[in-house]
């Protein structure tokens, strides 16, 4: 088990994301705790702070989400799990990854 945790001292409201970008290889599901991330026999349960709302891009132009550049020119489509809220004051953001293998 991992534990992020971002400590954040805002004055004012502000908007704030976290992104979780994956290799193009995973396979990312949301589940009632948050999303499931597979590749092959690993998975990991992420579980997202309260109070928010969370999607996944995969190779999207507008925003442009979900990719990953191997190389100059080149895109690959790739998962990235965006979570969202409006936040304002303190605010402790606690993200826990479950590594699990099969």
């Amino acid at each position: 088990r991992v534990l992020v945790e971002d400590t954040l001292e805002m004055g004012e409201e502000h908007d704030v994301e976290l992104l979780f970008h994956f290799s193009e290889r995973c396979v990312v599901d949301p589940v009632e705790e948050g999303f499931v991330v597979v590749q092959d026999h690993v998975s990991v349960l992420l579980r997202l702070p309260p109070g928010g709302t969370s999607r996944v891009y995969q190779g999207n132009l507008s925003p442009m989400l979900g990719w990953r550049s191997p190389a100059f020119d080149v895109r690959v489509a790739s998962p990235t799990v965006v979570w969202h809220a409006r936040l304002a004051g303190p605010a402790r953001l606690r993200t826990e990854l479950c590594v699990s293998f099969s």
